[in-house]
């Protein structure tokens, strides 16, 4: 369960207004990009680039495999090649590791490169610099990430975030620092853009740098670009992704569905692929096949991703513990390194916790790579580095890093992690989920809602798109949409709680709310609740009436905004017990140990002929039987291990068919693991509660 993020203050009848006001500086933009010469280092660069061109010398754009360094590649390639130099371009293997490695430049000096420029890489690359100078090959480094202690010997560096550049916005991707340095070699910006703007745009995207400033500028005039391209390669990437013509080719749409295309490439083959299909002129034949060629492997990408999610979740179900711990680990032989990255994001969004997934060989002695995901509160940055003699090496920020170690530290790593969530948080921070206003379904549902939002576009990193948080409304009716993979729900503004805030002679309007992230059969909750929501908003056209429907992000049981600290406190509690910790503090005993009659109140809930989801009876529990998280979790393990209650697709769970039913013969709870579990714990010692 996510916490929910809500301000009391956040009610408005102008949503464009309130979010402006909330998110300061971000829809702010200097109308254009700031002058490319005001980066240190870019009349360096210009002057030996054109110096090359002069000479006719051996020119290698060297990117990288993601979609900021491939887009940033063919990008400064496509300009070199326009004026007729000498130039080719390299993208790295994910095998070779990210940016320049020593084999690549030892490979590039002996094919005769006499000038490299990088693109999105190139400011860690210390000794690789070091020896291509010894090797007489000029180096031209075009990036954005933050720059070491020490530099790395360079004819021209130009990276906004190096120390005495003077440029105003810093947070360009790599493709944008390309832009830029094209930009001051033709001196005529406009054309520039015009050019190369979508490109730019889409990588902008796809890096998830904020949306804020330039960057702005370059998603907003970059879309309308991207979506009228001729360019053979982006014109087919666009087609088969569905957004030619659609007029869909917003930020969030690119970033579902052309940009899992282009970042495929590099995960689980060559992004040569990519390169080669942007770089087809006026052959739609080729760009077609080579479209549809990423279309296939983005399939396979999520087919190889599937398989490795179904068997964490098998590694899930025989080891529950793994799911005690306040950051979930997880391991297998043989996954792809490719995708487990992508694998830490759905099982976080699975979960609500930090997730580590981890790709071992196969045995002790090989490396094991890691890819971790997390959000704001736990900094996977701040704990890689507190465990850093474990790794090989490590990287990232705060809500996503990499890692590798020899698989025989794994074990190690298990342990000493946990310490550290123990050691740093009282009470380990659950998952956000932010309300930016709230929503008055009786009276402010309206299209004219969404027609203030778009003018707060585009939406992205920094500037996410609105959730408006619903205090209560009533579930009218639950639909299955395709064959039960999604659904639609239909709630009102009509509540008990609220009799007499609305004309009791006018029937409440009816809201559609669509849900994408569950399935029919995973929506635990009745016709008839109470529910409190997050939701996106949306128009939507049918016979030429136009309504707004709203994208479910998160539902619970009306209430339960207003006892999240507790629930979450002794949600906490649970997972130390089953943790086995010894520390707990004696005074919680009577609120988080089930007595007698809340195991039997538990069980009472669970009752009927169908089952019952785990998270709606829990939430009743909290909110109606005053019944803490702790003692209700506890109560419900007591239940299945003494074969009262048993657990039914995931989340779900219903009275044991196989339950003795005999009622006089009583089961004897005090034989259950937990129940030995609680009075090991508790031994010896008096509550004071």
């Amino acid at each position: 369960m996510k916490r929910w993020i809500v301000n009391t203050d956040l009610n408005s009848t102008n949503f464009a207004e309130e979010l402006r006001r909330q998110r300061g500086g971000v829809f702010k933009d200097s109308g254009g990009l700031s002058d490319p010469r005001l980066m240190l280092g870019m009349d360096e660069a210009c002057a030996a680039i054109r110096n090359a061109l002069r000479d006719d010398a051996n020119i290698v754009v060297f990117g990288d495999y993601d979609c900021d360094g491939v887009t940033g590649t063919v990008l400064l390639y496509s300009y070199l090649f326009s004026l007729g130099a000498n130039v080719s371009w390299y993208i790295p293997t994910r095998d070779e590791g990210y940016g320049m490695s020593l084999p690549a430049a030892e490979r590039l000096a002996n094919g005769g490169a006499e000038l490299i420029i990088t693109v999105d890489n190139g400011i860690s690359a210390v000794e690789e610099a070091a020896f291509l100078a010894e090797r007489g090959v000029s180096l031209v480094i075009t990036d954005h990430h933050q720059p070491p202690a020490i530099l790395p010997i360079a004819t021209a560096i130009v990276d906004p975030h190096q120390p005495g550049d003077n440029s105003p916005y810093k947070d360009l991707c790599g493709c944008a620092v390309a832009l830029k340095l094209v930009m001051c070699l033709e001196n005529d910006p406009r054309r520039i853009f015009d050019e190369y703007g979508a490109l730019a745009a889409l990588a902008t995207i796809a890096d998830i740098v904020p949306l804020t400033g330039e960057n702005r500028y370059i998603v907003r005039e970059g879309l309308p670009l991207l979506q009228d391209t001729e360019l053979p390669g982006l014109r087919s990437l666009m087609a088969v992704s569905g957004l030619i013509g659609s007029g869909k080719a917003a930020a969030s749409s690119l970033a579902f569905t052309v940009i899992p295309r282009i970042n495929v490439a590099g995960r689980t083959d060559s992004a040569a692929k990519v390169v080669e299909l942007l770089l087809c002129e006026d052959n739609f034949a080729l760009a077609n096949a080579k479209a549809e060629e990423l279309t296939l492997l983005n399939n396979r990408r999520k087919d190889i991703e599937n398989l490795i999610i179904a068997e964490a979740l098998r590694q899930i179900a025989d080891e529950p513990r793994l799911l005690y711990e306040p950051v979930l680990v997880v391991a297998g032989a043989g996954w792809h390194a490719g995708v487990i990255g992508i694998v830490a994001s759905r099982l976080q969004d699975t979960f609500d916790k930090p997730v580590f997934v981890i790709s071992i060989g196969e045995s002790e002695e090989e490396t094991a790579r890691g890819s971790a995901r997390s959000y704001d509160g736990f900094n996977v940055h701040d704990a890689l580095s507190n465990l850093a003699d474990l790794f090989i090496k490590y990287g990232g920020h705060a809500r996503a890093g990499g890692f590798s170690l020899n698989a025989a530290q794994l074990p190690e790593l298990r342990f000493r992690l946990s310490a550290y969530c123990a050691e740093k948080y009282r009470v380990f921070p659950a998952m956000p989920q932010i309300a930016d206003i709230e929503l008055n379904l009786s009276s402010e549902l309206s299209p004219d809602i969404i027609g203030e939002l778009d003018a707060l576009e585009p939406f992205g990193e920094a500037n996410p798109k609105p959730v408006f948080f619903i205090r209560r409304c009533k579930l009218i009716n639950k639909e299955p949409l395709k064959g039960g993979k999604y659904l639609k729900l239909l709630v009102s503004a009509e509540s008990t709680a609220v009799v007499g805030s609305y004309n009791k002679t006018k029937r409440a309007p009816l809201i559609k709310v669509l849900c994408f992230s569950m399935s029919y059969e995973q929506f635990g909750y009745n016709n008839g609740d109470e529910l409190e929501m997050m939701v996106n908003l949306a128009t939507e056209e049918y016979n030429g009436n136009i309504s707004v429907s709203a994208k479910l992000q998160d539902v619970r049981l009306a209430g339960m905004t207003d006892v999240e600290d507790r629930y979450f406190a002794a949600l906490d509690i649970y997972h130390r017990i089953k943790r086995g910790e010894k520390n707990i503090d004696v005074s919680v005993r009577s609120r988080v140990e089930p007595d007698e009659a809340v195991i039997k109140a538990v069980y009472d809930l669970f009752r009927g002929e169908k089952a019952v989801s785990v998270k709606r009876a829990c939430e009743s529990a909290v909110l109606f039987s005053k019944i803490s998280a702790c003692a209700f979790c506890l109560a419900l393990d007591i239940l299945c291990e003494a074969g009262l209650i048993e657990r039914v697709g995931g989340d779900f769970a219903r009275i044991a068919r196989t339950a003795n039913t005999d009622s006089k013969k009583k089961t004897d709870l005090s034989l259950t693991p937990t129940k030995q579990c609680l009075a090991k714990l508790w031994k010896g010692v008096t509550s004071n509660a």
